[in-house]
């Protein structure tokens, strides 16, 4: 019976303990950078993070390791467009971002989409 009474007690030390372990691991996995536009002056207010699909010298990026993107500087390129002239605006937005980011659209779209 005395048994059940600190029961409680430890999984709640076991729960805090655990939480703690967790928080600094998934710390330690997080990017220290992000892509974002240079132009960015904020704090981007949503972040994606993802395994990286390619590795990307310039930006310091790993295939496999974790990355974020700033999906607010990147909306209009996360999808492909349906139509022509969306496609059009996609290939100019992705050529001047590729290039503000000094990486090609092909990286930049891998890394966006995959």
């Amino acid at each position: 019976m005395n048994s059940v009474k600190w029961l409680p007690a430890i999984t709640t030390t076991g729960l805090v303990l655990l939480s703690c372990w967790v928080h600094q691991a998934i710390a330690q996995e997080l990017p220290s950078n992000c892509i974002a536009l240079p132009t960015r002056t904020q704090v981007c207010p949503n972040l994606l993070y993802k395994r990286a699909p390619i590795s990307v010298e310039s930006l310091n990026i790993q295939e496999g390791e974790a990355m974020c993107i700033c999906l607010t500087d990147f909306s209009s390129l996360r999808v492909s467009a349906a139509d022509e002239q969306g496609k059009v605006d996609q290939l100019v937005s992705a050529s001047r971002a590729a290039a503000k980011l000094n990486i090609t659209e092909t990286e930049l779209l891998t890394l966006l989409r995959k």
